[in-house]
């Protein structure tokens, strides 16, 4: 992994499997009358990484499409498992807490006193992650990569050993993301007025 850069002296190259775990399944037909939203990869802007709200679909259990199985939380992220290149990926917000989504996405759950749900986030957006996972794509119509895939992939993480400042370290670089996409939003919001 050192081919993409040397990183800060107590940084290192962590797979995410050592601090995010896989979400619960549930099988929504196990209560038939219980209402639930099912987020599918249509319900997801890949330019913004975000979920639509309005693109997912309440439904009643009993029909549940078959790949309704994955129970998603606040602060997961729901990672598109076929043709990962379009960047299929999205932080679930606090709206679908406890809803379901579908089985072509790897849902990352960040082990919450080793790593920030957004760090995670943004590395999982990022060139350096896909990557790793573009070579890995099975199959020609639909090309994908599996959950192992995603969970063995590589992040650089701020001194591992040492969660309470890993952490820190992680918000901080997260704030900085958010301020530069700030900035980003208002030259774009100025450039639309200029022209």
């Amino acid at each position: 992994m050192s081919d993409y850069w040397d990183l800060p002296r107590g940084w290192e190259w962590r797979a995410i499997q050592s601090v995010a775990t896989d979400g619960e399944r549930r099988n929504p037909e196990v209560s038939p009358n219980l209402a639930f939203v099912y987020v599918d990869i249509g319900s997801v802007d890949n330019d913004k990484g975000s979920i639509r709200l309005d693109n997912t679909k309440k439904l009643l259990g009993r029909n549940a499409p078959s790949r309704a199985r994955k129970a998603i939380r606040a602060n997961d992220i729901i990672f598109a498992t076929t043709r990962p290149y379009l960047r299929n990926i999205a932080l679930v917000p606090l709206e679908l807490d406890g809803e379901i989504c579908s089985t072509g996405f790897c849902v990352i759950r960040s082990i919450g006193e080793l790593a920030e749900p957004k760090f995670l986030y943004y590395a999982c957006r990022s060139s350096f992650l896909l990557e790793q996972l573009i070579p890995k794509q099975r199959g020609a119509n639909y090309p994908a990569i599996s959950d192992s895939d995603v969970y063995e992939a590589l992040l650089p993480l701020p001194y591992p050993d040492d969660p309470p400042r890993s952490t820190a370290e992680q918000r901080r670089i997260v704030a900085r993301i958010e301020a530069l996409f700030a900035e980003l939003g208002e030259c774009r919001r100025l450039h639309g007025e200029i022209v």
